[in-house]
C-alpha cells in the first residue's frame, strides 16, 4: 500500500510548533538505543509520543548549551526492516556533521531539518566510515 499525503497531516497538527522547527532522523537498522549511543547521547526517562518532547525541548533550547538538546528515538518499520526514527522539535543533532556522519557507519541515514526561518538541510549519509 502506497503512502498518501493525508498519511502525515498528523505533523501540521501537533504538537504546537513540531512543523515549524524540526528535526527527523532515519538510520537503518539501528535499534533506538544503538542510536542513542552513537551519537553520544545520555539516556533521561522514557516518554511516549512526540507530544512528550514538546515542553522538555523548549526548557532545554531555553539553557542550550548547558542543558543539551533532547532527542527521542523510537523503532519505525520501513525499508529493509526496522529504521530508528530520532525526533528533535527545535533540535538540530540530525543535521550536525559531527553527530550524524559517524551514526551512518555500517547503514544508512537519512535526516531533515527545518528552523522557524524555513531553512532547511537535508542529509543522506550511506555508510560513511573514517579513513
Amino acid at each position: 500500500m502506497a503512502a498518501t499525503a493525508a498519511d502525515y497531516a498528523w505533523f501540521g497538527d501537533r504538537p504546537a510548533g513540531l512543523a515549524e522547527a524540526y528535526c527527523l532522523t532515519l538510520a537503518r537498522g539501528l535499534k533506538p538505543e544503538e542510536f542513542l549511543g552513537r551519537i553520544g547521547a545520555l539516556p533521561e526517562r522514557s516518554r511516549i509520543g512526540v507530544d512528550a518532547l514538546f515542553r522538555p525541548s523548549m526548557r532545554r533550547w531555553d539553557t542550550y548549551p548547558k542543558a543539551g538538546l533532547l532527542i527521542g528515538v523510537t523503532s519505525v518499520p520501513g525499508d529493509g526492516g526496522d529504521w530508528a526514527l530520532g525526533i528533535e522539535i527545535n533540535g538540530f543533532l540530525g543535521v550536525t556533521e559531527e553527530v550524524v556522519v559517524p551514526l551512518s557507519a555500517g547503514t544508512t541515514v537519512v535526516s531533515h531539518f527545518r528552523d522557524a526561518n524555513a531553512t532547511d538541510h537535508f542529509y543522506w549519509i550511506n555508510d560513511w566510515r573514517s579513513a
